[in-house]
């Protein structure tokens, strides 16, 4: 499961809503995990800011900004091409404040876009822990056993090879 926050991974931090029974399934909201207590306490800053907000009363303050990962600090680099070509695709002599809602939307966009695919691919490649004996580490450690699985019969062979194989 993912944070709620930043969307990591999730590391055994919960919420329970004690407005509800022991026994209520609203008391034990499955998708609000978090990665840490930081983030734990921005959601609760977050929540505690909505429930006083939904009852009439004033928002107690700001959020704590969470600390970036190496690899969140590393996805940010790759960015910064990203952003030049947007830059340049615009001109660099125009001000960013300068920029019509399209051409923000453009930067934004392949900002977003790099950053996004920057920790995909992260995450990609250390979905599988390496495998001894392998010199690289493979995406898929049981990728080449597609064709060896023993409980299906060849798709190529065909039926008189099959009915011979049976006699």
């Amino acid at each position: 499961m993912k944070c709620w926050v930043c969307k990591r991974q999730a590391r055994g931090y919960g919420h329970s809503d004690l407005r509800h029974a022991v026994g209520d399934a609203r008391r034990y909201p499955i998708d609000w995990v978090f990665c840490s207590r930081r983030c734990q306490e921005a959601f609760h800053t977050l929540y505690g800011n909505w429930l006083r907000v939904r009852d009439g009363r004033p928002p107690l303050g700001e959020v704590a900004m969470i600390d970036p990962s190496d690899v969140e600090l590393a996805a940010m680099r790759k960015c910064l091409k990203a952003f030049g070509a947007a830059a340049e695709s615009i001109g660099f002599e125009k001000p960013l404040g300068a920029y019509s809602e399209a051409e923000a939307l453009r930067v934004i966009d392949a900002i977003v876009t790099c950053y996004t695919e920057a920790m995909v691919e992260h995450h990609e490649a250390t979905k599988y822990p390496p495998v001894r004996g392998l010199k690289e580490p493979v995406s898929d450690p049981f990728a080449d056993l597609e064709d060896d699985l023993p409980w299906e019969e060849p798709k190529a062979a065909p039926k008189a090879a099959q009915k011979e194989a049976r006699r």
